[in-house]
């Protein structure tokens, strides 16, 4: 991020289309750390364990009438 954020202050400067395209590039690539840190955050959640066997958030079995 801090390359791409450079790269943009020489643009600016330069006015070098190329080396907009490379930041942009390097802005996209910069962006795809967002879904894997959150993937990452999520997976060192605790187990949801005997309790809740269907997994987090979810309500459970359901009961039908009649059984």
């Amino acid at each position: 991020m801090a390359t791409a954020v450079v790269q943009l202050v020489i643009v600016g400067f330069t006015g070098s289309v190329a080396l907009l395209a490379d930041t942009i590039h390097n802005f996209g690539d910069a962006a795809t750390a967002i879904p894997l840190l959150v993937a990452f955050t999520l997976s060192r959640r605790r187990p949801a364990g005997d309790r809740l066997h269907l997994g987090r958030g979810r309500r459970g079995y359901r009961r039908v009438p009649g059984q």
